[in-house]
């Protein structure tokens, strides 16, 4: 399939106002913009760093990807020369796409602006998809694939996802809804909010928070946690198999489910609840508590 690849140029400089004490400081924002478009993708790679990444699905066959570049700086004519050191490539191999921001020294070896990336990528739902980000906002929605991302110091936000996926996120904010298959999430001092899940969801989670909303569709729930406080929210009437433990944490359980204790003490505390139909949810945590809702 043949590539097209569309580069259009396009300087602007804005005014970004800081404040630091009774100093202010006027920054001027140079960008440049770029698009290109890609046919015949069946895989998308993406590593973007100090970037905004927005990836939708969309009806069309091939892949447009929207990019815009800033550099601010005090000094205007800084910030237009240092923004030649951000570049933007895309590369094919085969079938699969490679995307990727970066920083190139100058020969001084020294920068002094910041640099930034914003990235939209609207690509066919049912292309896989490989991102690495850091520093910035990554939204995905609307896949039909398997999607694997990895995020550190960051907002990530994925909705309406069918497949397998996979999420890693460090030191930053999760949200995950309506998400149909299997998804496999791992988390490092991140504050998780999940909803709307269809099909199987293990959690694996070390500090930060966790709110997970459970459905009729969801047929297993696991999470493995340390010091990650747990709450999750189910429909009043729907049914589910309880397997609940915290070590040298809590168990904070409604009365009128009737769990049964296997062991409630403070190093260790143990429940259970069968039923005859529903969906498993399997929760074991250390140093917090599990709350239900």
């Amino acid at each position: 399939m043949k590539t097209i690849i569309q580069q259009v140029g396009l300087w602007g400089i804005g005014w970004l106002f800081s404040l630091s004490g009774y100093a202010q400081t006027t920054l001027q924002v140079v960008s440049r913009s770029i698009e290109q478009h890609y046919e015949g993708i069946k895989g998308l790679n993406i590593v973007a760093d100090r970037a905004d990444v927005e990836v939708r699905a969309w009806d069309k066959p091939h892949i447009q990807v929207q990019v815009n570049l800033s550099a601010r700086h005090p000094d205007g004519s800084v910030a237009r020369r240092e923004l030649e050191s951000l570049q933007f490539v895309g590369e094919r191999s085969g079938k699969q796409l490679f995307l990727r921001n970066l920083i190139v020294t100058p020969a001084s070896g020294k920068l002094s602006s910041s640099f930034k990336t914003n990235l939209v990528i609207w690509l066919p739902a049912a292309c896989g998809l490989t991102i690495k980000q850091n520093f910035g906002l990554l939204r995905l929605e609307g896949l039909r694939a398997n999607v694997q991302a990895s995020t550190e110091f960051s907002n990530m936000s994925i909705h309406q996802i069918q497949g397998n996926v996979e999420v890693k996120s460090q030191y930053g904010n999760l949200e995950a809804s309506r998400i149909t298959g299997k998804i496999r999430v791992n988390s490092e001092y991140t504050k998780l909010k999940v909803e709307e899940l269809r099909g199987i969801c293990s959690v694996y989670a070390q500090g930060g928070r966790a709110q997970i909303k459970v459905s009729r569709q969801l047929m297993k729930l696991e999470v493995r946690a340390q010091k990650t406080d747990v709450l999750v929210l189910k429909e009043d009437d729907t049914p589910f198999n309880y397997q609940l433990q915290a070590s040298h944490g809590n168990l904070d359980l409604p009365h009128k489910l009737n769990f049964i204790w296997e062991q409630n003490t403070p190093a260790e505390r143990k429940a259970f609840l069968k039923s005859k139909k529903g969906g498993l949810i399997d929760i074991q945590t250390s140093f917090a508590t599990v709350s239900l809702q």
